[in-house]
């Protein structure tokens, strides 16, 4: 998934309000700050979390 297909699917979710500049200058925090692994683990996480109907504690999205 590229980084446009993500922010997409972030902003096309209504609960989260962070706009896309807000969105790429965390990308780039992201990766400026060696932990691109663990984002994408902490978004596969959300993703897995979305898509189970009970509440996971520690989600703080």
């Amino acid at each position: 998934m590229t980084g446009g297909g993500m922010f997409a699917m972030m902003n096309a979710n209504s609960e989260l309000a962070m706009t896309e500049a807000t969105l790429e200058l965390t990308m780039v925090a992201v990766i400026q700050a060696n932990c691109h692994s663990r984002f994408l683990t902490t978004w596969a996480e959300y993703i897995i979390h979305k898509k189970i109907p009970s509440e996971t504690p520690g989600m703080n999205f």
